[in-house]
């Protein structure tokens, strides 16, 4: 069966001036050198992703943001082995991928959050009024801006990777529950240093054929539903474009799987990819 067509989406390279200028936003305030998948994709719609973004901005800026994505990075359990990374990676390369697995837990955990908490808007969650969220602390600016500031290498196009690195990451994608089309963006990165697919094929496997690991999932997926249930309340819907009830159910039914899968299994798997650098 030849694999499903990739998602549709306009890559950040190819944006026109006002797709641009709204990824430049989520940039910025991300604090993160690229915009997540769900994002592009959202920008094939006319209008989706201002007003998507509009309404999820102030959540994205504020401390309860910054502490909900570090709590929700902690409460990944231990994968029970090391990461197999730093073994297949040449000494020079480990800072610039180390770099890249911290950029994705980073991004990763703010979107299960934020668009966890979007979800909820779709399906009727309304603001009660009852405070404001708190703009981020000096600290955590001068940690995004320390992010910001750091060389990031760009994702490679999927288009022009190799027969066989495309077959290795099709692979890869069947190990989970992704939308028809989706490969985690995390993998197609990690082609830069090809050699070590196998490898992470190989220490997954076991983890990801285990009951324990929809248990994880769902085990974060329930941190991220709580998280959600204290934010919606604090958001106001942006302007919306005209779209019906049922264009509003497609717009949830499109973002629940990134969050009930692609993106919380991903926060999962980039933790136990991560090593710590003081032991190599």
């Amino acid at each position: 069966m030849p694999p499903a067509p990739a998602m549709a989406e306009i890559r950040e390279a190819d944006a026109p001036a006002e797709i641009a200028a709204i990824y430049a936003d989520i940039r910025q305030a991300t604090a993160l050198p690229q915009v997540n998948l769900i994002f592009r994709h959202l920008a094939t719609r006319p209008g989706v992703l201002e007003w998507v973004w509009h309404t999820l901005r102030p959540l994205y800026l504020s401390q309860e943001m910054a502490d909900a994505a570090a709590a929700l990075s902690r409460s990944v359990p231990a994968a029970g082995a090391p990461s197999p990374i730093p073994a297949a990676l040449s000494n020079d390369a480990h800072h610039i991928c180390r770099l890249v697995l911290d950029t994705y837990d980073s991004g990763n955990t703010q979107n299960l959050i934020a668009l966890t908490t979007f979800v909820r808007l779709l399906d009727g969650g309304e603001p009660d009024g009852r405070s404001h969220l708190t703009p981020r602390t000096a600290e955590a600016i001068g940690e995004n801006d320390a992010r910001r500031a750091a060389p990031f290498p760009p994702i490679p196009r999927r288009s022009d990777l190799p027969a066989d690195i495309t077959a290795q990451l099709e692979h890869l994608a069947t190990r989970h529950h992704s939308a028809p089309g989706v490969i985690p963006s995390l993998y197609i990165h990690l082609t830069l240093w090809p050699n070590i697919l196998p490898a992470i094929d190989a220490f997954l496997e076991p983890r990801l054929a285990t009951p324990d690991w929809r248990k994880h999932v769902e085990d974060l997926i329930e941190v991220a539903s709580e998280t959600a249930d204290r934010l919606a309340p604090h958001l106001a819907q942006a302007p919306a474009p005209d779209i019906t009830i049922q264009d509003r159910t497609a717009m949830a039914e499109t973002i629940r799987p990134f969050v009930n899968a692609t993106i919380s299994e991903m926060v999962i798997i980039g933790r136990w990819l991560t090593w710590d650098s003081n032991t190599i």
